[in-house]
């Protein structure tokens, strides 16, 4: 068994142990959880033909080779609409008081709140921007490393990016939070009609993104920060200074974009960028330490 798990990357095993997680909620907490038994065969079905293909596809070349370098990103992204059925099977409440607690503790104000109406539709259109931003970065730097940067670098990063993903689906599971987005007109501290940021095309864009894919609930940690964290840590690494500049910028704003627009909270945003530096140094150590025990037993056959 040893060595048909030699081939898997550490995005491989991030994903199996992810799977494992759904397997076993499923199982623990199947009273609250509709359908429940194909949850289990699905994700448990799934593991050994995540085995299989890293052997299979071990040394293919071409359109294979592109399967086995994306799929786990993919099915990560897609991890997002499957944490709802997961967000409040063990607790079921939000946790959004706590939160909004915690950020007032440190501010003395509620910068969910503050920071919009100190704004105007200009800070708006930035915010939304900055925010757009996120699903344009990320798969660029995913596909630039894929096609340029050697193997362990690119493995490595997209370890931290699968890990990133799935460690905070499982987050929002034991935290369950639902967004300043819910949460504030819910508390009384905004009306309802005044939860949304006026402004132009961006704005209309990210609205649009929340009115169709957007969930209540996954909120805690802000996933958008800890990927995006592991991200500018791979482009200091690995790209020109330049691009290394414009990331800064563009990350930095998305971290402010998500506490000014109203979808996470500050505590959220320090959270996921903390985890965001865990996952990327866990990534690529564990990364390197697979591929250590594949040269110290001649084995090679996943690059």
């Amino acid at each position: 068994m040893a060595t048909y798990l030699k081939p898997l990357h550490i995005k491989e095993w991030v994903t199996i142990l992810y799977f494992l997680w759904i397997v076993g909620i499923s199982i623990l907490f199947r009273d609250r959880l509709a359908y429940w038994y194909l949850f289990v065969g699905g994700h448990t079905l799934a593991v050994p033909a995540i085995i299989w293909m890293a052997n299979k596809l071990g040394f293919s070349v071409g359109k294979w080779k592109i399967v086995r370098s994306f799929y786990p990103y993919i099915i990560a992204l897609l991890g997002y609409k499957e944490s709802a059925y997961f967000v409040q099977i063990i607790f079921p409440r939000w946790f959004d008081d706590a939160l909004v607690a915690i950020d007032y503790s440190i501010f003395g104000v509620h910068p969910t709140i503050w920071l919009p109406e100190h704004g105007n539709l200009f800070l708006n259109e930035c915010a939304n921007f900055f925010y757009f931003s996120y699903f344009v970065y990320v798969p660029v730097l995913v596909y630039y490393f894929w096609k340029h940067k050697p193997a362990l670098v690119y493995e490595g990063f997209m370890g931290g990016i699968v890990m990133a993903y799935s460690f905070s689906y499982i987050f929002f599971a034991l935290i369950p939070a639902s967004s300043p987005r819910f949460a504030l007109p819910e508390f009384g501290l905004i009306a309802s009609e005044d939860v949304r940021l006026n402004g132009y095309f961006f704005t209309a864009v990210i609205d649009m993104f929340m009115d169709k894919g957007a969930m209540r609930g996954g909120a805690f940690p802000s996933v958008h920060c800890c990927v995006s964290t592991v991200y500018l840590l791979n482009v200091y690494r690995y790209t020109p200074r330049k691009v290394f500049i414009l990331s800064i910028i563009m990350v930095f704003g998305m971290y402010w974009s998500t506490v000014y627009g109203r979808y996470h909270y500050v505590i959220d945003v320090i959270t996921g960028i903390s985890l965001g530096l865990l996952f990327d140094w866990s990534a690529r150590r564990c990364q390197a330490r697979i591929q250590e025990d594949r040269t110290s037993c001649n084995f090679s056959k996943s690059f």
